[in-house]
């Protein structure tokens, strides 16, 4: 790791990490990866903040029931509301392992967080998770009084695979025409981007994830080490962005997806969407569990938060 200049607290978030999910994990059994990505969460979690409330529920699907996670802070009316799902790899993850994150979200943004229990790889390949995450969109737009929101300010995100996901249905639903998506949350997301970009070359070996595990990652979930040439695999595959809902990027400098968001984010301002790009400085892939023990954690969270707010206000 001596090619990247981290601060000593990020260091520390690295150890920490790695003594839960090191770096052979992404080489090992779907079982045993979930069970050590759940100690890594575990590792980093902290309490709901006051006055939030939680509800878990059901949505149907075509492979069965959809398990989300709805978040409300205190609020008197129809909230904006973000549909969030999780990062993972499409291999591990579920509502608890990004509970906090989600829960911190809805109380610091003021808004609904809507946490989706996607199917995981390998079990279930593409398309099965985009197919479960686009259930839920529809059924938050279509009784938007069910989940105490505001019709006109439903926003998609997400982390990693998920915000792969998000940026997919930003894609779908603006194919649809009928399904207004106010935003797109993106936290250092696969878009779909060739590995000719640096960032594939410059962060091979980064620590928290490296170009090999990406390959090893889509080749559980997409059945091949490359991304589909399709917009819902890789938002980067659409041959138009045009139309597209704004959208708040944000990429760690020592990550080998770096250059996706990059690259997604040039494309769309080049289609006119409004888009706002961060590369996080010396941080790496999975930094939202760094958010309470590092400064840069800490101050990335906040621009996720303030940037969802933004996008939701009434």
């Amino acid at each position: 790791m001596s090619k990247y200049k981290l601060d000593s607290d990020v260091s520390d978030f690295i150890d920490r990490s790695n003594a839960a999910f090191d770096e052979e994990s992404a080489a090992m059994s779907a079982v045993e990866q979930r069970r050590r990505y759940a100690d890594l969460c575990r590792e980093f979690d902290v309490p709901h903040p006051i006055g939030l409330t939680t509800q878990d529920d059901m949505i149907v699907g075509d492979g069965g029931p959809i398990r989300i996670r709805i978040y409300r802070p205190e609020n008197t009316g129809p909230l904006g509301c973000l549909v969030y799902f999780h990062g993972g790899g499409w291999v591990v993850g579920d509502l608890d392992s990004h509970d906090a994150i989600a829960a911190e979200i809805a109380h610091r943004a003021h808004v609904v967080v809507v946490a989706v229990d996607y199917r995981l790889a390998p079990e279930h390949r593409y398309p099965a998770a985009h197919e479960d995450c686009w259930r839920v969109l529809c059924a938050v737009e279509a009784s938007p009084e069910t989940f105490g929101v505001d019709r006109g300010r439903i926003a998609i995100g997400g982390d990693s695979a998920g915000a792969n996901i998000a940026a997919g249905l930003a894609n779908r639903a603006r194919d649809r025409g009928d399904l207004l998506i106010a935003g797109q949350i993106l936290i250092y997301g696969a878009f779909g981007g060739s590995e000719s970009l640096p960032s594939y070359t410059e962060c091979h070996d980064a620590p928290m994830l490296t170009t090999a595990d990406m390959h090893a990652y889509h080749t559980l979930y997409f059945d091949n080490a490359q991304t589909p040439d399709d917009p819902l695999a890789g938002a980067l595959n659409a041959l138009s962005m045009e139309g597209l809902p704004p959208a708040f990027i944000q990429a760690a400098e020592y990550d080998p997806l770096r250059d996706d968001s990059l690259e997604y984010a040039r494309r769309l301002g080049e289609a006119g969407v409004p888009v706002e790009l961060h590369v996080e400085p010396g941080l790496v892939h999975g930094f939202l569990r760094a958010r309470h023990v590092t400064r840069k954690g800490a101050d990335a969270f906040t621009r996720i938060c303030e940037a969802t707010k933004r996008l939701l206000a009434g």
